[in-house]
C-alpha cells in the first residue's frame, strides 16, 4: 500500500473516527516518545487559538441574527429564553446533586495523602457579589469585551442589537445581509480549521501524556473514575429526555460526536461552539433557535464542569 493510498483511506474515515485515531496515536507517542510528544505542544495551542479566534464573531453574528429573526415574535423569543434558563438551572442543580451523591457513595478523597501547601488569601470571596455580576453583564466597551473573549456581555449586546434591528424594519436589511455573510464566512473558516482537528488532537494528547504521564492520572484515578460515572449518568438522563421528545438518542449522539471528542481532548467546550452550531444546522435545527439557545448554553449550562466542582470540593474536604 502506497503512502498516498494510505492517507486517502484515512481521509475516507468518518471525522469522529479520525479524531479517535488521533487521540490513540497521540497517547502512544506521548508515552513512548515523550521528547517528540512535548515538542508537539505548539500545534495543539495553535489549533485552540484558531478556533477561539472565530468564537466571538460567530456568537455576535449568530445571536444578533437569531434575535433579529425572532424579533417580530417577541413573545416567542421570551418564551425560548425563559425555557432555556429554567432548564439550564435545573440541569445545573441535577449535576451538583449527582456529584454530591457520588461522593457520598464512593468517597474518592477519603485517605488521599494531601496537605495544605499555602495560606488562604485574606481577601478571598466568601459570597457571590450579585450586583457586580449583573453590572459585568452590561459592557461599557463592547470591543474590549470581544477582545477579552467575555461571552456574557457579548451575548447581552448581541441580543439588544438584534432586537434593535428588528424594531427599525427595512432600514436594517443591508446590515442583516452583512451579518449573514459574516456567518457564512465564519462557518467556512470553521470547516477549514476543524479539518485539522485530528492532527491537533494527536498533538494535544502527545504533549499531555509526555509532560504528565500516567502517574498524574493514577494519583487521582478514583476521582477521575467517579467523575466519568457521573458523566455517564448524565448521558443516560439526556438520552431519556431525547426519547421523551421523540428523538433517537444514539443517532443524536453520533451526529454530535465530533464536538464531543474535540471538547474532551482540548479540555474546553468553547472551542467546539462553531462546530457544534454547524452540526445542529446539518441536523435540521432552525438557525434562529441555534443562534439563541446554543450561545446561552455555553454561558450558563456547563453541567460537566459544575459536577466536577462538586466532586473536587468534596474530594478536597475529605482529603
Amino acid at each position: 500500500m502506497t503512502t498516498r493510498s494510505w492517507i486517502g483511506d484515512i481521509r475516507r474515515l468518518p471525522p469522529a473516527i479520525r479524531m479517535l485515531l488521533g487521540l490513540v496515536l497521540g497517547l502512544a507517542v506521548g508515552l513512548l516518545r515523550p521528547g517528540l510528544g512535548e515538542s508537539l505542544r505548539p500545534i495543539g495551542t495553535a489549533f485552540v487559538s484558531a478556533v477561539q479566534m472565530i468564537v466571538v464573531p460567530i456568537v455576535f453574528a449568530s445571536v444578533t441574527l437569531g434575535t433579529y429573526r425572532m424579533g417580530q415574535e417577541r413573545k416567542a423569543l421570551g418564551r425560548v429564553v425563559t425555557i432555556c434558563l429554567v432548564y439550564f438551572y435545573l440541569a445545573t442543580l441535577v449535576s451538583i446533586l449527582i456529584g454530591l451523591g457520588l461522593n457520598a457513595l464512593f468517597h474518592p478523597g477519603a485517605g488521599a495523602p494531601l496537605a495544605a501547601t499555602g495560606k488562604v488569601p485574606g481577601n478571598i470571596a466568601v459570597a457571590v457579589d450579585w450586583t457586580k455580576f449583573f453590572m459585568d453583564m452590561i459592557p461599557s466597551n463592547i470591543v474590549q469585551s470581544m477582545a477579552e473573549q467575555k461571552l456574557l456581555p457579548v451575548l447581552v449586546f448581541s441580543i439588544l442589537f438584534g432586537l434593535a434591528l428588528a424594531a427599525i424594519g427595512e432600514v436594517a436589511r443591508p446590515l442583516v445581509a452583512v451579518l449573514e455573510a459574516v456567518m457564512a464566512a465564519m462557518f467556512k473558516v470553521t470547516e477549514w480549521i476543524t479539518a485539522l482537528a485530528p492532527v491537533a488532537i494527536f498533538a494535544v494528547m502527545a504533549w499531555l501524556f509526555a509532560t504528565q504521564g500516567l502517574a498524574t492520572v493514577a494519583a487521582l484515578a478514583k476521582l477521575v473514575i467517579v467523575m466519568y460515572v457521573g458523566l455517564a449518568i448524565m448521558v443516560l438522563i439526556f438520552w431519556g429526555m431525547l426519547l421523551a421528545i421523540g428523538e433517537r438518542p444514539l443517532d443524536v449522539t453520533k451526529a454530535v460526536m465530533e464536538p464531543m471528542i474535540l471538547a474532551f481532548t482540548t479540555r474546553s467546550s468553547e472551542v467546539t461552539l462553531p462546530l457544534h452550531m454547524e452540526k445542529l444546522h446539518a441536523m435540521g435545527v432552525p438557525n434562529r433557535i441555534i443562534s439563541v439557545v446554543l450561545p446561552l448554553g455555553y454561558a450558563f449550562n456547563r453541567d460537566g464542569a459544575i459536577m466536577y466542582f462538586a466532586l473536587a470540593v468534596t474530594f478536597l474536604a475529605e482529603a
